[in-house]
């Protein structure tokens, strides 16, 4: 479970709320009684006293794990000078590569980099399972921002709703942000930005908008199996039509041509052992919500790659609820 709540506000705890070290926060992913992790520490709803980072994984490596919890109202809001405070408002990384599975990240800040996460320093986390909706960045990555020689690997995780002039996803100073099977969509912004100086914007198997690098010295979109088109997501702004609260539902609907379009062979080992059978070689075989990620819909066209069953895009498999299983 999630530690302790911090002591009351000072302007020390504004730093960050959870520091993440070689254990995990959360457990399982619970849809209708989540673990919420918030940065909203002081008066409630004044963002100004908020924590600059949700979570931090400062110097860690890959057993170090934040799982199945809700990241929400990070507040990264000061000027950089060499630290990391104007930066990853729901989770910053710096020189680790801890593994990020089944998160939701909303309504976080920065004010330069990353608004719902950043990765630097050498950072090269595991991202997998997570969706990142109403999150937005004063400059690079309104959701997610990989600068200074990192190289995160994002599988299986959708972005919409976010906000950032300078791409929803960005690529910085030789970042390498590489998504697989991931939904960037529907964002306020540009959906890619790279000023990486690298080749290629690095993306496989994916839906992206525009199918295109918008912002910076573009290079081409790399990578194969792309594609764009409305993904069709459930009600990704959820009931009460804001981006960024707990409603936002980024399922995929029946007809949507995320469906059964990923690789399978881009899911990583299962090394947190999600479903909890001891077997930490398997792929993943979950997804955000805890349904099973290998289903193959029968009146589908495979335009995936791998062995089947061939999964769907994004954070979410779609279960049809008319089908028997």
């Amino acid at each position: 479970p999630p530690p302790p709540p911090p002591p009351p506000f000072s302007s020390r705890r504004r730093h960050t709320r959870y520091s993440l070290q070689s254990r995990g926060l959360g457990d399982v992913y619970k849809r209708q009684n989540p673990s919420i992790l918030s940065g909203d520490i002081g008066t409630v709803g004044n963002v100004g006293d908020n924590s600059y980072h949700v979570v931090s994984a400062v110097n860690v490596n890959s057993t170090a794990v934040l799982s199945a919890v809700i990241v929400r109202d990070g507040y990264a809001d000061a000027a950089g000078g060499g630290t990391l405070i104007d930066q990853g408002g729901g989770m910053v990384v710096s020189d680790g590569n801890p593994a990020v599975s089944n998160v939701m990240f909303i309504n976080n800040y920065a004010i330069n980099h990353g608004g719902a996460m950043a990765t630097t320093n050498n950072a090269f986390p595991l991202v997998i399972n997570c969706s990142f909706t109403g999150n937005r960045s004063g400059a690079n990555g309104g959701a997610f921002d990989s600068l200074r020689f990192g190289s995160p690997q994002i599988v299986n995780s959708t972005f919409t709703g976010n906000t950032a002039p300078q791409g929803a996803v960005t690529n910085l100073a030789v970042g390498g942000a590489a998504p697989r099977n991931s939904l960037v969509w529907g964002n306020d912004g540009p959906e890619l930005g790279d000023f990486s100086n690298t080749a290629d914007f690095d993306v496989a198997y994916s839906l992206i908008e525009t199918l295109s690098v918008e912002i910076g010295s573009p290079p081409p979109l790399g990578g194969i199996g792309n594609i764009d088109g409305d993904p069709l997501f459930i009600d990704a702004d959820g009931s009460d039509d804001q981006f960024g609260t707990i409603d936002d539902d980024t399922r995929l609907d029946r007809y949507s041509p995320a469906i059964d379009a990923a690789d399978v062979l881009a899911v990583p080992s299962d090394v947190i052992d999600l479903d909890s059978d001891a077997d930490v070689t398997e792929p993943v075989s979950l997804d955000l919500f805890g349904s099973e990620r290998y289903v193959s819909e029968p009146n589908v066209l495979n335009t995936g790659n791998g062995p089947p069953p061939i999964i769907d895009m994004g954070a979410h498999e779609f279960l049809d609820p008319d089908r028997i299983f």
